[in-house]
């Protein structure tokens, strides 16, 4: 979780503070670990903070920057939120680690939050998630040997 969550600040960070222009930003790097084993309880996590805070009405604030529940990850944004976050898919092929990421693409397509139908162990439940950052893992059920 810590190194999805740096991948996501940093384009999360990207996303809020790069302005088009000559020059290539300078990215500054940090990592945040949040306790999100809830499976029903989001944490709100605010970049002006450094740390998880209290918020009492997620739509309507605007002092988070990103929610975690396990594995599910919102950005204030959308449906999540009246925030200016949202994420993209940086992936380039032949990319290895976080530390190849440099610049963020003019053509990247940034996505609000939305609703997602997504499969859970009793069947599907609709979830407001970033469609982006749902498919950041491969889940795979343990079984039971012989």
């Amino acid at each position: 979780m810590k190194s999805i969550f740096y991948l996501v600040s940093v384009l999360i960070g990207l996303s809020f503070g790069c302005k088009k222009n000559d020059s290539t930003p300078t990215i500054q790097s940090q990592t945040f670990e949040v306790n999100s084993t809830s499976s029903t309880t989001w944490k709100y996590f605010s970049f002006a903070s450094n740390d998880t805070i209290t918020v009492t009405d997620p739509l309507t604030s605007t002092a988070w920057d990103l929610a975690f529940q396990r594995y599910r990850i919102r950005t204030n944004s959308g449906k999540s939120g009246n925030g200016l976050g949202s994420a993209a898919n940086s992936y380039v092929k032949g990319q290895t680690g976080f530390d190849a990421l440099k610049i963020v693409s003019d053509t990247a397509t940034f996505v609000a939050d939305d609703s997602m139908l997504i499969v859970i162990q009793q069947g599907y439940a609709t979830y407001v998630v970033n469609p982006k950052l749902y498919t950041w893992f491969t889940l795979e059920m343990a079984t039971q040997g012989t």
